[in-house]
């Protein structure tokens, strides 16, 4: 199954697998959300884990959220600044849930 995903994917779920046995043992994202809010340009295992401890559960989450109040959130839970690089991938995120909201409204 890990064939079709990449090598994105399977460095994600290693990292995923990972941060579940050392970091937060109340996980609120499922490890099929974090591979799907990962497919998101400039999204990553880190970033993934920030989001999720920002209090995100699910790619939809994303839909209406603006890069500006990703950020904030994140930085709020995680002590993280901003930065443009942050902005950008939260802004190919927020894409990434519009279209996937708009495939789900299709089918």
């Amino acid at each position: 199954m890990l064939a079709c995903f990449g090598l994105k994917t399977v460095r994600f779920l290693k990292a995923a697998k990972h941060s579940e046995q050392s970091v937060n043992p109340l996980k609120m994202m499922t490890n099929v959300e974090k591979m799907r809010i990962a497919r998101a340009h400039s999204i990553g295992p880190t970033v993934v884990e920030w989001l999720e401890q920002a209090g995100y559960e699910m790619l939809e989450d994303f839909a209406s959220e603006t890069p500006e109040n990703i950020s904030f959130r994140v930085e709020i839970a995680t002590g993280r600044a901003r930065n443009q690089n942050a902005m950008t991938a939260y802004k190919n995120l927020i894409e990434l849930a519009k279209s996937s909201q708009l495939q789900d409204r299709s089918n």
